[in-house]
């Protein structure tokens, strides 16, 4: 069958300084933030998108979008006319969608979280809604309340609405769940989000940041004259030294969003061979945790894969190769049980999850015992390192 290829309208979303944009695309060819509407049938004029950048005449933010409406940092009436993004609905910012955490709810709608808050592993109860959140977490810096929360609301909210639908065919029709474009990438691009949007992710991000922009500024100077303007510093070091916090934050979250829309990742997993398998008649549950998403032998590889449980008896996984679906097929469902609940357990960072204590032994032992590398760290680094080594001069 023809591959997947993403070529289907998209909003884009404005978050970077103009100068540095330029700059920013012309490294990251093939990683241009876009924004995926819910429904690609729905006119793009008529998707709410809100956008900021800084204006030339006033030299203040200025935000569009919600009805092509416009207002200033310090315009309190347009503030409160028209529709507008909600502060108090945008404050806990998910980083496991509550949409999947609710997969090993009971029938009371809560599940258990098992952490370790000091040396002894508890389990508690919780709602889904009331675990695997910070609040704030995507929150941009020193904006104020109408345009603070855009990332959450214009980026992960999509994403997370698309797998949700996803997820649901997943469940109910397994491998042969027929889903369209919209659907497979959204479940895609949560796959790639999920280890790249936890609170130790962010907090990475912000480590490695200032190394990240001394290494493009440095790799990006010979191209920064034939952008500068005349009113622009003379070096492309001094034109990212002197931009304000805003613009720095902005630059942060574009970076974090332009590495979970990795147009060629996106589409390699989409075009994946993928598989669900149904381990309702195992001994044991399949556990999740905070850090679901399970990749092994290096997904390009022949048998490469990725696996994440979508359920206490469902398993998904997506697979390079058709033999390497049908080496995995071929494994006792109580073995892959037993290897991907371990995993999971040993990889959490903070919570684990269970709809019973059935497997309290093994999460007590194992929870947290062998967190691995983040991702998003392992890109940044790359990066970092290809920039230094002039493979972007």
């Amino acid at each position: 069958s023809t591959p997947l290829v993403r070529e289907r309208p998209r909003v884009q979303i404005s978050l970077a300084a103009p100068v540095f944009l330029k700059l920013f695309n012309s490294v990251f060819v093939d990683f241009v933030y876009t924004r995926t509407p819910a429904a690609f049938d729905q006119p793009i004029n008529t998707l709410p998108v809100p956008q900021a950048w800084r204006s030339s005449s006033s030299g203040k933010i200025r935000f569009t979008g919600y009805g092509d409406r416009e207002m200033e940092e310090n315009d309190s009436q347009k503030a409160k006319s028209g529709p507008r993004l909600n502060p108090q609905a945008s404050k806990r910012h998910h980083y496991i969608p509550e949409f999947y955490t609710r997969s090993w709810a009971r029938a009371d709608g809560t599940l258990i979280q098992w952490s370790r808050p000091y040396q002894i592993v508890v389990p508690q109860t919780v709602h889904p809604k009331a675990t695997g959140f910070v609040n704030h977490l995507y929150a941009l810096c020193d904006f104020p309340p109408e345009a603070a929360h855009v990332i959450e609301d214009a980026f992960f909210k999509p994403i997370d609405t698309n797998a949700a639908d996803a997820v649901a065919l997943l469940k109910r029709h397994g491998t042969r769940a027929n889903l369209n474009e919209r659907l497979r990438y959204g479940w895609t691009e949560l796959l790639i989000s999920l280890e790249m949007r936890t609170p130790e992710d962010l907090t990475l991000l912000r480590k490695l940041w200032p190394d990240l922009m001394t290494a493009w500024a440095l790799a990006r100077e010979p191209h920064y004259q034939s952008f500068r303007l005349e009113t622009d510093p003379p070096t492309y070091v001094e034109y990212h030294a002197g931009l304000p916090t805003q613009e720095q934050e902005k630059l942060l979250f574009h970076t974090l969003m332009t590495l979970i829309e990795n147009r060629e990742l996106s589409d390699f997993i989409a075009n994946m061979f993928w598989t669900v398998i149904d381990t309702s008649w195992a001994s044991a549950p399949l556990l999740t945790s905070d850090r679901p998403v399970v990749r092994s032998n290096g997904i390009r590889t022949p048998f490469g894969n990725i696996a994440i449980p979508l359920s206490p008896t469902k398993l998904f996984v997506a697979t390079h190769t058709i033999g390497a679906r049908t080496a995995i097929l071929a494994r006792p469902i109580e073995d892959l049980v037993q290897q991907m609940n371990l995993t999971v357990v040993r990889g959490a960072q903070k919570y684990v999850y269970s709809s019973d204590e059935s497997l309290r032994q093994l999460i007590v032992q194992n929870i947290g015992a062998a967190i691995v590398d983040r991702q998003l760290q392992i890109s940044i680094l790359r990066h970092i390192e290809a920039l230094k080594s002039g493979k972007y001069s």
